[in-house]
C-alpha cells in the first residue's frame, strides 16, 4: 500500500491447514528502495519459514567438537558410500576410532550402525554378529539424542526383521514419525 511517498507492504504467513496466523512484518520504504526491500522481505520470509529453534537445536546435534574425530568421520564416510566389503570395513575402524575420540559424536554412532548392516546385507558377517556389534551404538544414540527418528527407525527396523515383533516395530515406526 503507498502511503504518500512511501510504500508499506506488510507480509502475513497464514496455515493453510487451520487458518492460523503464524507470522506477519511491515516493510516501509520508498519506491525506489523497492529492490532491497524485496531482498529484506525475501530473507525475513525464509527466516520465518526456516526451522523451528527447537528444529534447529536437533540438526545441530550429532556433530563433534572434535577434529581429528571429525576428520576420521569424514574418511569413513567416504569408504562407507564406496560399498565394497572391504571400503566398508575400512570405514567400521574410522567411524570407531572417531567414537573412540569423541563418545557423543552421534553421526559416527550411525555409521557403524550401517557399516555393520550393509556388511551383514552383503554377507560379509552374520545378521546376528552385526546386531550385536549395532546394539551398542544404538544405544549410545538413544542416550545421547532419545527423540532420534533414525534411533526409533533402527530398533523399529530390528524388531520387524530379526524380532518379528509387529507391534513393538510399528511403535517404533510411529515414534520415529
Amino acid at each position: 500500500r503507498r502511503s504518500g511517498s512511501g510504500l508499506d507492504v506488510v507480509v502475513q504467513l497464514v496455515s493453510t491447514k487451520n487458518g492460523y496466523h503464524i507470522w506477519s512484518k511491515t516493510f516501509a520504504g520508498s519506491e525506489a528502495d523497492l529492490r532491497p526491500m524485496e531482498t529484506e522481505i525475501a530473507a525475513s520470509v525464509r527466516e520465518a519459514l526456516g526451522p523451528s529453534q527447537p528444529r534447529r537445536a536437533a540438526l545441530a546435534r550429532g556433530g563433534t567438537t572434535n577434529a581429528q574425530a571429525h576428520q576420521l568421520y569424514l574418511r569413513a564416510a567416504s569408504e562407507f558410500y564406496q560399498a565394497s566389503p572391504d571400503h566398508l570395513r575400512t570405514a567400521l575402524v574410522q567411524a570407531r576410532q572417531a567414537v573412540a575420540l569423541d563418545p557423543s559424536f552421534v553421526r559416527a554412532h550411525w555409521l557403524i550402525i550401517k557399516a555393520e548392516r550393509n556388511l551383514a546385507s552383503q554377507g560379509q558377517q552374520s545378521a546376528k554378529d552385526a546386531d550385536e556389534h549395532s546394539a551398542e551404538n544404538l544405544k549410545a544414540v538413544f542416550a545421547l539424542d532419545p527423540g532420534s527418528a533414525e534411533a526409533h527407525t533402527e530398533a523399529a527396523f530390528h524388531a520387524y526383521v530379526q524380532e518379528w515383533d509387529w507391534p513393538k516395530a510399528e511403535a517404533g515406526f510411529r515414534a520415529a514419525l
